[in-house]
Formats: structure tokens, sequence, C-alpha cells
């Protein structure tokens, strides 16, 4: 879990730092390190290998390799990002559930309109 918070603070202060290559790498890094520490390398390899997740895999990855050999961070960044929502936005249901059941905000996410939003970009997110 130190591995995946250390790589939230040097991605927050690579966008900080106006998109500073070496933080975003090492981020990068300790993201992978931190999510194979967490889950395994075999599990970690069959999450990004899965067929509903292989679009996102294939386009962080090569937000990463444009960041490291090309030294494109305006490019390479928000494909990163892309790539990191497609992997992960069949998680954004549970996620808004769980917010709605916050006591301040949670009465001001549960509308209608923003539920039926949440589901159709989980289930087919935004095209290309």
């Amino acid at each position: 879990m130190g591995f995946l918070t250390v790589s939230l603070l040097l991605f927050v202060l690579g966008v900080m730092f106006f998109l500073d290559r070496a933080l975003l790498v090492m981020g990068n890094l300790s993201f992978l390190i931190g999510l194979c520490l967490l889950i395994g390398i075999k599990s970690t390899l069959s999450f990004f290998l899965k067929k509903g997740k292989i679009k996102g895999s294939i386009i962080f990855f090569l937000g990463f390799f444009i960041i490291i050999f090309f030294r494109l961070s305006i490019i390479g960044f928000p494909l990163q990002i892309y790539g990191l929502f497609q992997m992960f936005k069949s998680f954004l249901p549970f996620l808004y559930d769980s917010a709605t059941k916050l006591p301040i905000i949670g009465r001001y996410l549960r509308n209608p309109q923003l539920k039926k939003m949440v589901d159709e970009v989980s289930a087919k997110g935004p095209s290309v």
C-alpha cells in the first residue's frame, strides 16, 4: 500500500511541476511495484491482460513509453490517465454507491440522472 501512496504523491507532484518527466516515471514505477506487491505478480499480469482491460493497458503503457523514450510528458500523461480510466471504469458504480452513503455529500449524489450517467460511462466508456 505504501508504494501506491508514493505513486499517487509522485503523480500529483509531477502534475504540479508542469508534468515533470522524472516524477511521472517514478510514479509509474512505484504504481506498478505497489500493484505487484499488493496483489502479486501473477494477478497483476492477469489484471493488465484481461480481455476487457487490454485496451486500457495498451494505452497506459503506450503513454508510459512515450514519457520515457520520447520525453513527451504532455502527450504521455493524458494517455496514461485515459488508460487508467479504461481499466478501472468497471469500478465506478461501486465508488458511486459508496459515495452516496457519505454523510454530507451523499444526499446530493443521490440523483437519478447522475446514477444513470455513472452506469452509462462504466458500461461503455467514452469512445476513442
